[in-house]
C-alpha cells in the first residue's frame, strides 16, 4: 500500500466515522477493487490519480486532507457496488482519445480542492460529490463543476442553512420580513440569495426557499451525513432562525 493510501486513512479513522462508509477493508488498511464493466474503468481512473498525488510535494496537512479524500470517495464507490448499484454507462468515465475521462479530471478537481479547505469537516462532501456524479448520470460534467465551485465556495454554515431550509421546507416557517432574524443569519441569507440559491425576496413576508438545483447540489454533496453527526448544531437552524 502507497504512503498516500496510509496517510489517508489516519484521518479517515479521525474525522470520518459517521460520514464515510466503513467497512472491513477499511478496518484492515486495504482498498478494495472495482471489478466488472464500467467499475473496471472507474478502477483505472482512481488508479491514475492516485498515480499522480502519491508523489506531489504537499504539506503534511495537505497529505492528510488529500490523501483522506481519495480513500473516502473509493470506499464509498466500493459501498455502493456491493448493494448493487451501478456506474453510470456513459462518457464520464470513458478515456477519450488524447484526453483524460471526465471522472479522471473531476477525482483530480476534487483532491486538489480538497488540499486548501481549512473546514475539514467539508471533507466528506468532496468525496460524497464525487462518488454521486459516478452513479449519477443526471449529473454532466458542466453541472459538476457548478457543484465544485459552490462547495469551495460556501462555507460550513452556508451549507448547514441550506440543508435546513431543504429537509424543514414544510415546516420551517422563514420569511424575509421575519424578526426572528439576528444580523448574522440574515446577512448569510443574502448571501445565499446574491448566489442564486434561494429564491428573491420579491415580497417582505414571501417565504426563503431553495431553488431546484440547489436542492440537488445539497444532495448530491451528502451533507445529511455531517448534519447526522453535528445534530447539536442542526437543531438549532432547525428551531429558529435566531440561532447561530
Amino acid at each position: 500500500m502507497t504512503e498516500f493510501v496510509k496517510t489517508g486513512f489516519e484521518l479517515f479513522k479521525a474525522y470520518f466515522p459517521s460520514a464515510a462508509v466503513l467497512s472491513v477493508e477499511a478496518s484492515t488498511e486495504v482498498l478494495p477493487a472495482f471489478v466488472g464493466g464500467s467499475a473496471t474503468l472507474l478502477t483505472n481512473v482512481i488508479g491514475n490519480v492516485l498515480h499522480d498525488y502519491q508523489n506531489k510535494p504537499l504539506s503534511p496537512r495537505e497529505k492528510l486532507r488529500t490523501s483522506s479524500v481519495y480513500v473516502d470517495a473509493h470506499l464509498k464507490i466500493a459501498k455502493r457496488l456491493e448493494s448493487g448499484d451501478l456506474v453510470r454507462d456513459d462518457d464520464f468515465i470513458r478515456q477519450r482519445l488524447g484526453q483524460r475521462s471526465s471522472a479522471e479530471q473531476c477525482l483530480d478537481a476534487t483532491i486538489m480542492k480538497a488540499a486548501g479547505q481549512y473546514e475539514e469537516i467539508k471533507l466528506p462532501l468532496f468525496s460524497e460529490l464525487y462518488v454521486s456524479a459516478c452513479f449519477d448520470a443526471d449529473i454532466s460534467p458542466e453541472l459538476l463543476a457548478i457543484y465544485y465551485s459552490q462547495l469551495e465556495q460556501l462555507n460550513y454554515i452556508q451549507l448547514l442553512v441550506l440543508y435546513t431550509l431543504s429537509i424543514e421546507k414544510n415546516r420551517l416557517e422563514w420569511k424575509w420580513n421575519s424578526a426572528d432574524f439576528n444580523d448574522v443569519v440574515y446577512t448569510l441569507l443574502k448571501e445565499l440569495q446574491s448566489r442564486n440559491l434561494i429564491n428573491d425576496s420579491f415580497w417582505g413576508d414571501s417565504p426563503i426557499i431553495l431553488n431546484p438545483l440547489t436542492e440537488r447540489f445539497i444532495d448530491a454533496i451528502g451533507f445529511r451525513y455531517i448534519a447526522d453527526y453535528e445534530h447539536d448544531v442542526c437543531s438549532q437552524l432547525k428551531s429558529s432562525g435566531k440561532y447561530i
